[in-house]
Formats: structure tokens, C-alpha cells, sequence
């Protein structure tokens, strides 16, 4: 259910190949040009946009992180993910909800 009058509170997110860094995504063009159509333009253009939209701008983050991502992906290259796992370790206290990057390959 999506809509509830009562309050829902985030546990846990799970990235599935996705653009976890705006920034970096707008700069390398990821999607032909999907971050811009997603924001409206630039981070020079609407810096608090990606300051408010973009993963890597909001860690920490006080929930569970699983980000999972094709080390071949041609489309969202892996270093999108090490960039928010580098960021996420970062000042964490054990406390801290976990994190994990689960790195798949595809064998032919």
C-alpha cells in the first residue's frame, strides 16, 4: 500500500543499479541525459536539487543501505556504488545501520 494515513518510516533502501551519486551521473551523461530530465538540469543550475535528491549528498544515513550492481554494467559503471560505500564508512559509529555492495558478474 503506498498512501496510509498513518506515519510509514523507512527501515531499509535497496538500490538496484541505479545513479546513487547525481552529480557524477549528470557529468558522465548516465541514461543519455536521465539525471537532467530527473532534476531539470545541471548541479550548477540547481545545486540544492542534488543536494536534496542525490544518495551520496545524504549520507550518512540513519537506515540500512544495500546497493547492488553489475561490475560490467555498461550503462551505470560500478564506481557510482564504491563512491557512496567509501563516503558511508566514513566518521560511521558501530551503531550505525549497516551497508552493503554486493557486486555481481555475469560469466558467458
Amino acid at each position: 500500500m503506498l498512501h496510509t494515513e498513518q506515519e510509514q518510516k523507512l527501515t531499509a533502501v535497496i538500490s538496484l543499479a541505479g545513479v546513487v551519486d547525481l552529480r557524477a551521473g549528470w557529468d558522465l551523461q548516465l541514461g543519455a541525459g536521465a539525471v537532467g530530465r530527473l532534476i531539470g538540469g545541471s548541479h550548477v543550475q540547481y545545486p540544492e536539487r542534488y543536494r536534496q535528491a542525490s544518495p551520496v549528498e545524504l549520507l550518512p544515513m540513519s537506515l540500512r543501505q544495500v546497493l547492488i550492481q553489475g561490475r560490467d554494467d555498461r550503462i551505470v559503471p560500478i564506481s557510482q556504488k564504491r563512491t557512496v560505500r567509501s563516503k558511508s564508512k566514513r566518521g560511521r559509529r558501530s551503531s550505525d545501520p549497516d551497508f552493503h555492495l554486493t557486486e555481481s558478474g555475469i560469466s558467458s
